[in-house]
């Protein structure tokens, strides 16, 4: 598996949170393209990374205490499913398989090798066909109903949204995070 920090952004506080993955998700490649869109650069990832399961971070993420550890334990059970680390979905539930239909949020999230593959073979379907053909989220939901599959939506969430900027959708909320971080769980916030 290959854990990868995708960045896209000069944006100084993007830049510094990298750092900081960095030092949490040691012996990580960081893949940067800044000449190119976002969804074009998780497309090149994808490319390069093809052979490989991903662990997929965005430059944007905060990953809870001890995530490695967690997050291994939970990937080795599941590695042939596509695992999300965070979501801003309201409802309480615990970790459960979900339908593809409903997946949103690439914050964090596990991508197995059959996964990648598709994904890098199939993307100009998407693009020719999708009323959000530059959404790279969108774009995992389409390929997990093309393959009739599931992913599986680990609560506690691992990870957590920071309030930066969207890049891809500029009136974004900065709100975008998830209230079932199992940081702020564990201590009853």
């Amino acid at each position: 598996m290959k854990t990868v920090i995708k960045h896209v952004s000069c944006d100084a506080d993007r830049a510094k949170n990298v750092y900081r993955l960095k030092e949490i998700l040691v012996g990580c490649d960081v893949f940067t393209n800044d000449n190119l869109k976002s969804f074009d650069v998780t497309l090149e990832l994808l490319r390069k990374y093809r052979n490989d399961s991903i662990l997929y971070v965005e430059d944007d993420a905060f990953l809870c205490n001890d995530f490695v550890c967690k997050s291994n334990n939970i990937i080795n059970k599941h590695q042939h499913h596509v695992v999300q680390f965070m979501d801003v979905k309201k409802t309480n539930y615990q970790t459960m398989f979900a339908n593809g239909s409903t997946y949103c949020m690439n914050v964090c999230v596990y991508i197995p090798k059959w996964m990648a593959e598709f994904m890098c073979d199939n993307h100009i379907e998407y693009q020719q066909n999708s009323i959000h053909p530059t959404s790279t989220d969108m774009f995992l939901r389409w390929c997990l109903v093309q393959n009739k599959s599931k992913y599986l939506s680990v609560r506690p969430n691992l990870a957590q949204h920071l309030p930066f900027n969207s890049i891809m959708h500029k009136g974004a909320s900065r709100g975008r995070k998830s209230i079932y971080f199992i940081d702020d769980y564990e201590k009853g916030l």
